[in-house]
């Protein structure tokens, strides 16, 4: 292989080397201000979604320039010096291993960003959340099933049906539950540092549904996740 080619694979390197070190700055400032903005809106979830677009669009704007650069700079370069046709699939290839790489490290970001989100919520509103109600007919104790969804109990002692509503806490089972699964299959699938979950949220029957659903959902990707680029 020629000198020449040996520089421009060189300089190839170097180019995406700076770019992955971009991204990972940019994902690393993202997340406080992601957190700041989830704060500053009450700690509603949903004002995530707002944020998270601008987010994917900067980085993909990098994946972008290393396209652009391969055809408009390296790919002629590389024509030039005559490089046979596997050395330019071999340099390509590295521009689609950049892709995938960048794919698996926001992938990597939004899980725990909203896992860490759900552990907030969590702290916020899991003590306002009884075990136990009063029947409103008898005064009798009830056990409420581990849930944080609107359901029915009924008294053991004069049978009356109660309702139970979890009001604000019901953006445990609509979120946070549903995330936190996602992160902990997320984290098996990569062989990532588990974090802890709450027991409370893991005994609910939507967790464990959502654990399932994100475990198909997985077993039809190829791995791993995380590029090893």
């Amino acid at each position: 292989m020629s000198s020449e080619i040996q520089a421009l694979q060189a300089r190839w390197e170097a180019f995406h080397a700076k770019l992955k070190e971009r991204v990972r700055a940019i994902l690393e400032e993202a997340e406080p201000g992601c957190l700041a903005v989830f704060e500053q809106g009450g700690f509603d979830p949903f004002t995530l979604s707002n944020v998270l677009p601008a987010l994917k669009r900067r980085l993909f704007d990098l994946v972008e320039t290393a396209e652009n650069t391969w055809t408009t700079q390296m790919d002629p370069a590389l024509d030039r010096a005559a490089a046979g046709p596997e050395v330019v699939d071999r340099e390509y290839d590295k521009l689609q291993a950049l892709r995938a790489w960048t794919e698996a490290e926001l992938e990597a970001f939004e899980v725990r960003l909203h896992a860490t989100a759900s552990r907030i919520l969590w702290a916020r509103l899991g003590p306002t959340v009884p075990t136990r109600l009063n029947c409103t007919q008898c005064g009798s104790p009830m056990e409420l099933p581990v849930a944080f969804v609107v359901v029915s109990v009924h008294c053991p002692s004069c049978t009356s049906v109660n309702t139970f509503n979890p009001g604000p806490a019901a953006l445990l089972d609509s979120y946070a539950i549903r995330h936190l699964a996602h992160e902990e299959v997320w984290e098996i699938r990569t062989g990532a540092e588990p974090m802890p979950k709450p027991q409370r949220l893991r005994e609910t029957s939507t967790y464990q549904a959502e654990v399932e659903a994100w475990e198909r959902r997985y077993g039809m990707r190829d791995y791993p996740i995380r590029a090893p680029y």
